[in-house]
């Protein structure tokens, strides 16, 4: 969904938003959970070198995401909406211009990866 990066002083806020647009969720059946046959959706950082993680892991396991099969009705008393989605947030000391690296990925989901450059 996003990558973002928000300065303060000498270190960075990093954010990273995955989220699951396809129509089944990423453990696919209720089985496969039940079974402990799936491993959950990991979000990864990479720093430069000279960069220092602060706060949060290298490593952040967000669980499995629901698909749009789970939107079909509205729940109007509270529902989480936003099952489909899921964050995970570092504090890095880098230098501007530093390129950190995030990678999301999941066995039946595939995997993602991007790239941001701090300024």
């Amino acid at each position: 969904h996003s990558v973002t990066a928000e300065k303060h002083g000498d270190t960075y806020f990093i954010r990273a938003v995955v989220e699951n647009g396809g129509w089944l969720p990423t453990n696919v059946t209720a089985q496969a959970l039940k079974q402990k046959v799936v491993r959950e959706v990991e979000l990864d950082i990479t720093l430069p070198d000279g960069a220092v993680l602060v706060s949060g892991d290298p490593k952040v396991m967000v669980g499995q995401l629901t698909g749009r099969d789970d939107k079909g009705a509205i729940d109007l008393w509270g529902g989480d909406a936003t099952t489909d989605r899921a964050k995970a947030e570092w504090v890095i000391k880098a230098k501007v211009g530093d390129v950190v690296g995030v990678t999301a990925v999941h066995p039946r989901a595939g995997l993602l990866k991007t790239e941001i450059t701090l300024s």
